[in-house]
């Protein structure tokens, strides 16, 4: 799969972690916000933690779509096998997630025969 089309996939994958974190975590998002920024994440509020970090893990996501959007190039076997056992153990430790939808664009990605393969 070319990393154009993965990085459109994922795109899609990423928009909707954003969408329903900021749905899940309204109201310790919004306290965040009402706190101000200085020291208002750690362990005196842990539901604000976990909201700024779960909303936080998007960003390399989307540094991740930004370096592969548009490029013709294919994603690397490594990077996707990498991000499959990822996935599967991220899924495994929090079962009802939506990182199983990363398993499957991988699985897919690894599936799908790649055209220097096939006129080989």
């Amino acid at each position: 799969m070319k990393q154009a089309i993965f990085a459109k996939w994922l795109l899609a994958i990423t928009a909707t972690h954003l969408f329903l974190g900021t749905i899940i975590f309204y109201l310790p998002l919004l306290q965040l916000l009402q706190q101000g920024w200085w020291n208002t994440v750690g362990p005196n509020n842990l539901e604000t933690a976990i909201a700024f970090w779960f909303m936080l893990f998007g960003f390399p996501l989307l540094m991740l779509i930004y370096s592969m959007w548009g490029s013709s190039v294919l994603v690397s076997r490594g990077f996707l096998y990498f991000s499959l056992i990822g996935s599967i153990l991220a899924g495994l430790a929090i079962p009802f997630s939506g990182i199983w939808t990363l398993t499957l664009l991988c699985t897919i990605a690894l599936i799908m025969p790649n055209r220097k393969e096939t006129l080989n």
